[in-house]
Parts: structure tokens; sequence; C-alpha cells
């Protein structure tokens, strides 16, 4: 089994295995390590030697994920200000707004759509629409020819964008409805292609900050999974 720990601080996301997760949920800041280290042993009924275990601790200090008791929480990645471009040449954002209120609103309107009869609904019309593909096909490949023209250009683009952007205000209102928070919606250039993106944090329901670490080096720290 592997778990995907996300650092609701960074938004960088971490992959551990089952005795990786386990010694982390160990590390509570009062337990010490070789306490932990008996528990993985029993637990896993295998053996840790104590330089494995330190290692791996001092692996999550290095990678942001233990923090000292009473240390200033480091600040927290913000939303780009509207209208102002970010990245690389080759990673390009422009931030539009802040949808997180207007999706606070919206998921509420929305719920149904979070159901199994919207599934079922969903599933029937993408096979009706199969369906009519197929029996139309002909219609349907003549109309395709019409596309590749250069007066088509900017229809495709509007429509591509705006397919583009609700695709991704979908996975906002998605976050919202697991509790998470969306500040960020705009458009993107990757790699010379145009798109839309939603920036959430704590990601879907994964902000759980849980208290949690050890005693290593002799200093209380907090294991900061979510």
């Amino acid at each position: 089994m592997r778990y995907v720990v996300k650092d609701g601080r960074s938004g960088k996301f971490f992959r551990f295995g089952e005795v990786e997760q386990f010694i982390a949920e160990q590390l509570d800041g009062e337990t010490p390590l070789d306490a932990v280290r008996q528990r993985t042993e029993a637990r896993f009924e295998a053996t840790l030697p104590p330089e494995a275990l330190a290692a791996f601790v001092t692996k999550l200090a290095k990678g942001g994920l233990l923090e000292a008791q009473g240390a200033a929480a480091p600040a927290s990645s913000k939303a780009g200000r509207p209208g102002r471009l970010l990245g690389s040449l080759l990673y390009l954002r422009l931030p539009l707004f802040d949808p997180n209120r207007l999706f606070d609103r919206l998921q509420r309107r929305v719920r149904f759509c979070f159901t199994p009869q919207f599934v079922v609904l969903s599933a029937a019309l993408i096979l009706l629409a199969t369906v009519v593909t197929i029996l139309q096909w002909s219609e349907v490949r003549q109309d395709l020819s019409r596309l590749y023209r250069l007066s088509s250009i900017p229809l495709f683009l509007v429509v591509t964008l705006g397919l583009a952007f609700a695709h991704e205000s979908a996975h906002g209102l998605t976050c919202k409805r697991f509790e998470g928070e969306v500040h960020e919606l705009g458009f993107l250039l990757m790699y010379f292609t145009p798109g839309s993106f939603p920036r959430s944090r704590s990601g879907c329901g994964w902000a759980l900050r849980v208290p949690t670490s050890s005693c290593f080096s002799g200093r209380s720290r907090h294991w900061r999974g979510v």
C-alpha cells in the first residue's frame, strides 16, 4: 500500500510506503525514537535498525515535514495577483480572480452532481452521444473537414478555452465540496498550449494538520502530514 501525503503549506506531495506512514504517525512530539522503533518492529514483525529510523526522520526534516514546537510557521504560498503573468516561458500562468467565495455559493447549488444518480445520468448521456456519433458518422466526418480552415481557428480557440475553463472550474467545485479552498483561477500557456487552471489549497479534504513528531536530536518536533 502506498500513501500520498500533501504538505498544505508548500503544496508539495510525498509518497510513503506502509512502514514509513506508520512511523510518521508515531511521531507525536513525546514518544522517543526507540519506542517508535519497537512499535514498528512489533507491527511489521521485522527488525528496524536505529540508524535506518534516524535516517528516515532526518529525511522528513529535510523535506520540511518536521517542525519544532513553538517555531514560527513558514508562510504559505499565496495566489498570484490577478492580471500578473507568473511562471516561465514554457509554463505561463495568468491569474484572473479568487473564486473561493463564488465556488462556496455554487457548490451548494450543484450538490446533485455529487450523487450516484448524476453519475448514472452522465454515463447514459455519454452512451447516447456515442451511439448518435456512430449512426451519423458520415455527417460528422463531413462537418469535421470544415474545421480545417483558417477562419475556424478563432472559434476553435474560444470553444477550447471555454471548455477548459469550465472543466477546471469543475475541479475547483469538487475541491470545495470536500472542504478544500481554491484561491486562484485563470489561464495558462503550457509548452505553448493554451489552457486554464484552478489553484487549490489543502487539496480536496486533505486539510488535516496532524500534530506528531519525534524527539530526534533532543528537540520536540511535529509531523506535518495532511
